[in-house]
């Protein structure tokens, strides 16, 4: 990427059975700022009337149609495909706010140095109405290990350098696969927290983000467990381990519920990993 180019900005959308939502993030892409855009949708085996939303623009997207594989290994497949300099995965039922690639273009190409910038964004409910505003916290890699805290979201800015590092997204991992990318990304490379609203997240009832039960909870314990052994990690962060594994347990045992019995296993294990986790609650803070 040069000061005075266009690179070209790969979004990657995969979508099931989003068909009520996904003209609105394809209306986003297309009233975006920034003209050099490259639009990779992947239809997962769609049963609905997702097919005939997004027939309209056909000529402005890079198409797929397959048989249902799941929202990982399609992620992976739009991130094989992409060509763009910048690369962003956007889920199909959140959209963007018009300035949002362009911002996020004109940083990098002041800030060369960086693999991948995040930014602010809003919380939205199924009909599209706002209701809170997530300012995230800025960038601390270490907090991200130690408190099991994703703190990228919607809208992240991946450079192609940061993706030979971590080209793929882990496809053991459901619902928590971004945030394994972003910790095997940031091993690597440097995050920036770029304080603009870029868009919209969209909470209800389908959404991953409000899926709760035992096998997101499971996802939790497997991800940081394959992160302390999979990855040459130096001493700084491998002390943390212990503390990692405590925090992991306490977030699967919040969204383990409503069961009482699992919620209280996780807490338990919790503790035995992290004695000290009771005076770290305040922390919880930046999870809601």
């Amino acid at each position: 990427m040069t000061m005075f180019a266009r690179p070209l900005v790969s979004i990657v959308t995969a979508t099931y059975n989003h068909a009520r939502y996904i003209g609105q993030c394809l209306d986003s892409v297309r009233r975006q700022s920034y003209p050099n855009i490259e639009h990779i949708v992947i239809n997962d085996g769609c049963t609905d009337d997702t097919e005939a939303v997004i027939k309209p623009f056909y000529r402005e997207i890079v198409y797929v149609r397959q048989s249902n594989i799941g929202e990982t290994a399609s992620v992976n497949r739009g991130l094989s495909m992409a060509s763009g300099d910048i690369v962003v995965v956007l889920s199909s039922d959140d959209y963007l706010y018009p300035d949002a690639i362009e911002s996020g273009v004109n940083f990098l190409l002041f800030h060369p140095e960086l693999s991948v910038v995040y930014p602010d964004y809003d919380y939205v409910n199924a009909s599209g109405v706002k209701f809170r505003t997530r300012r995230v916290p800025e960038y601390d890699y270490t907090f991200m290990v130690k408190r099991h805290y994703c703190t990228p979201g919607l809208c992240t800015f991946i450079t192609r350098k940061a993706l030979t590092s971590a080209p793929q997204r882990d496809t053991r991992l459901s619902y928590t696969a971004d945030f394994a990318h972003w910790l095997n990304l940031g091993l690597h490379g440097l995050f920036y927290h770029l304080p603009i609203i870029a868009g919209a997240l969209r909470f209800h009832g389908t959404s991953a983000s409000t899926v709760k039960g035992e096998k997101m909870a499971a996802e939790h314990i497997v991800l940081v467990t394959n992160y302390f052994n999979e990855n040459v990690l130096p001493p700084e962060l491998a002390r943390l381990k212990g503390e990692a594994f405590g925090w992991a347990n306490l977030i699967a045992g919040i969204v383990s519920r409503p069961s009482r019995v699992r919620t209280a296993r996780y807490y338990a294990s919790a503790l035995r990993h992290h004695p000290l986790l009771p005076f770290e609650l305040r922390d919880l803070k930046y999870f809601v």
